[in-house]
């Protein structure tokens, strides 16, 4: 699992990130500020180790779409999603119960590394953009970016 020994969270940022902040954009970015912060945000996700998608690129495919990341990587990446609770009926022998909890734990620690490397990365974009250039993509309460999945 990803974290420290007191059960905190990784700090991605100042752990594993290539690029701890990125550019800071005033105003409206151009297309080469866009391009240089997605470069940027790419060497982020690609640095932090994981087996997903053959494991030479990290989280990269967090950060592009599935065509484009079979251009580089021969295995696909699949994004770990939250798996359902493994509920009353979890039987069988105990080895087969222990195994079933193993599998489940370390499904849900997937799960919350890839949010938590999300968020992080999220979290620079919107410290190196103004508020008015993600205006659309603010939460009217949170003001943090949603992705409009």
């Amino acid at each position: 699992m990803a974290t420290y020994p007191q059960d905190k969270p990784i700090n991605y940022r100042e752990v594993y990130f290539t690029h701890t902040t990125l550019r800071t954009i005033n105003g409206n970015p151009t297309y080469a500020d866009i391009q240089h912060i997605y470069k940027q945000v790419k060497a982020n996700a690609a640095s932090v180790p994981i087996t997903l998608g053959g494991g030479q690129h990290g989280h990269l495919g967090l950060t592009t779409n599935a065509t484009t990341y079979t251009r580089i990587a021969s295995t696909p990446y699949v994004r770990p999603t939250a798996p359902a609770p493994l509920g009353p009926n979890n039987t069988g022998t105990a080895a087969q119960i222990a195994e079933n909890r193993r599998t489940q734990n370390l499904a849900v620690a997937s799960y919350h590394q890839a949010s938590l490397i999300e968020k992080t990365i999220l979290d620079q974009i919107q410290e190196a953009l103004d508020d008015s250039v993600l205006m659309l993509l603010l939460h009217d309460d949170t003001r943090t970016i949603q992705i409009p999945y």
